[in-house]
């Protein structure tokens, strides 16, 4: 991949509804700020991402499949699209090229370019079924994703200043880094508890926070089915993290599913 102008790192994962059958190609869920981290920036003039490309069409996405170890593979590496962003919350649907034949894929996509990783087939053996109903609070969940290699996963692209504030040398060693990213994900699970069934859970135990490359990865419950996708920390709670219940918009991907389910059916 070419050097981006900015770069992002999160997770996807393959999903079941009810209307999804068997729909080609593969949709996968995850966090909208990947794609569009201008939305989410407390200042996005601060971004080294020009407003005239602060655009979708401007974005490239490709996906790589992890090996057993739970770690992408540069190697293997296989298109990635947007099919639809939620127009008020973090979530969006990405659809790997069929041509790749990626079951269960690492992500890696790019604002210009956005680059994230995704659910190793070690994790994920065949899609989430989802919550149709709010995970309630108290209850005990499971964030599965993938986060950045070493200092990769303690980043945080969507602050400007990040690099302002490491010394010369820092930043010098973390601009080499960022030059080439692939392969640098591996697999990352945080075990929580919910807080507030609207979006707010907390980390439990010695891994008690998310990485960066996490984002869009699912909330599992103590079913094994997804509650809801991480976006990340939460704004109004330090400390705690946050993710968007996947009641909140079961209907919008319904009607996702089906959009995308006619269209196969049509060509």
């Amino acid at each position: 991949m070419s050097k981006p102008l900015w770069l992002m790192m999160g997770t996807a994962f393959p999903f079941e509804t009810p209307s999804s059958g068997s729909s080609s190609p593969q949709l996968l869920l995850t966090a909208k700020h990947t794609f569009a981290p201008w939305d989410y920036a407390k200042d996005a003039s601060q971004m080294k991402i020009p407003a005239d490309y602060r655009k979708l069409r401007f974005v490239v996405g490709c996906i790589y499949r992890p090996n057993e170890e739970g770690q992408s593979v540069a190697s293997e590496k296989v298109g990635l699209r947007l099919v639809s962003q939620h127009p008020q919350l973090d979530v969006a649907v990405v659809a790997v090229d069929d041509k790749g034949d990626v079951k269960t894929p690492s992500v890696t996509t790019a604002a210009t370019a956005t680059m994230a990783s995704s659910p190793s087939r070690a994790v994920f053996s065949s899609p989430l079924p989802l919550c149709t109903t709010r995970y309630p609070a108290a209850a005990d969940g499971l964030l599965l994703g993938y986060r950045g290699m070493e200092r990769l996963g303690e980043l945080d692209t969507l602050d400007p200043s990040l690099l302002q504030r490491l010394s010369p040398g820092e930043r010098d060693a973390l601009l080499v880094d960022l030059q080439d990213i692939e392969g640098k994900q591996i697999r990352a699970s945080t075990t929580v508890s919910i807080l507030d069934e609207r979006g707010m859970c907390k980390g439990t135990g010695d891994r008690a926070t998310c990485f960066h490359g996490m984002s869009g990865g699912p909330l599992l419950t103590t079913s094994g089915t997804c509650a809801g996708v991480l976006y990340g920390h939460h704004p109004d709670a330090p400390g705690c993290l946050g993710y968007t219940p996947c009641a909140d918009f079961a209907e919008w991907l319904a009607g996702v599913v089906q959009r995308v389910s006619q269209r196969n059916e049509e060509a």
